[in-house]
């Protein structure tokens, strides 16, 4: 007879809380314990302050004091304790949609819950984590388990402030390569991108790659080789393009002289400033102007 399916528990509320959880269902079979297995519609995070088991679809895991556990939406589980004992913690309830794709901050935090949530999927629930990593979690639980009791104007930001640096902490303190390996493109794709913001700020000024290197983090030929890829030019090429569109706008739109915007687009030579114009665009900037 096919074992009934795990009870779900809707989020028509959308829960995002914390609170503190306590469990004294003895351990039993595996068979008769999938009868108690629940699912939810939203991510639940839990910190174990007192040692039992995890049961999943995967089986039974033993979970010890101070362990950490991740449990993605749509995951079947439930935590029991051993006999004559309990299993405590503190849960903290996610919204699937809680941090955006596309916001700076949120993206990182998004990108962390999904390699948690590839994890889950191999039967990998517990993040293990350092020393460091498991005092500051500990931490960041009580203050959102006493934010969601106290519930002061503002407590759902507190408690969101404080999941995004668990999260934070679970990509720089925890003992799973994969996490911080999923964030790298994205990173260096971002460091890039700030990269670009300097250039279009300072092009005027003198643009070397000693800097470039300074600002991105990066070794002299991974900086390279990223921001051609993701440029589709090289640094000395993106920098004359930007001067030399700039200058060209000038000379369209401004009564500057041709000296002057020369300097004021970062070429320290005016004889160069003709040659990579007049190569650009087909004639020197005079005769350029006056066509225009």
């Amino acid at each position: 007879m096919p074992l009934p399916l795990p009870a779900v528990i809707a989020d028509d509320q959308r829960p995002f809380l914390c609170m503190e959880s306590e469990t004294v269902a003895p351990v039993a079979s595996f068979a008769l314990l999938r009868n108690y297995m629940h699912i939810h519609l939203f991510h639940e995070v839990f910190f174990c302050t007192h040692g039992g088991w995890q049961v999943s679809s995967r089986g039974l895991m033993p979970i010890q004091k101070d362990a950490l556990l991740f449990l993605p939406a749509r995951h079947p589980h439930i935590a029991v304790a051993n006999k004559g004992d309990r299993c405590t913690g503190t849960i903290l309830y996610l919204p699937e949609d809680l941090f955006s794709r596309v916001i700076e901050g949120d993206r990182d935090t998004r990108c962390v819950i999904e390699s948690l949530c590839r994890r889950a999927d191999d039967g990998e629930y517990q993040v293990p984590l350092t020393t460091a990593g498991t005092g500051r979690v500990g931490q960041l639980f009580r203050d959102m388990a006493r934010e969601s009791r106290l519930r002061a104007p503002g407590y759902k930001s507190a408690i969101k402030s404080s999941a995004q640096a668990l999260f934070l902490t679970i990509l720089r303190e925890s003992a799973v390569p994969d996490i911080q390996r999923d964030q790298q493109p994205s990173n260096k794709r971002e460091r890039v991108a700030e990269a670009l913001c300097y250039l279009h700020a300072h092009y005027a000024r003198p643009i070397t790659v000693a800097r470039m290197l300074e600002l991105t983090k990066m070794g002299r030929s991974q900086f390279h080789a990223v921001f051609k890829a993701e440029t589709g030019t090289t640094l000395a090429e993106y920098v004359n393009t930007l001067r030399l569109t700039t200058a060209e706008q000038l000379l369209r739109d401004s009564d500057l002289s041709i000296t002057e915007i020369a300097f004021r687009c970062g070429f320290a030579s005016l004889s160069y400033f003709y040659r990579v114009f007049t190569a650009r665009f087909g004639r020197p900037p005079r005769a350029y102007r006056r066509a225009e």
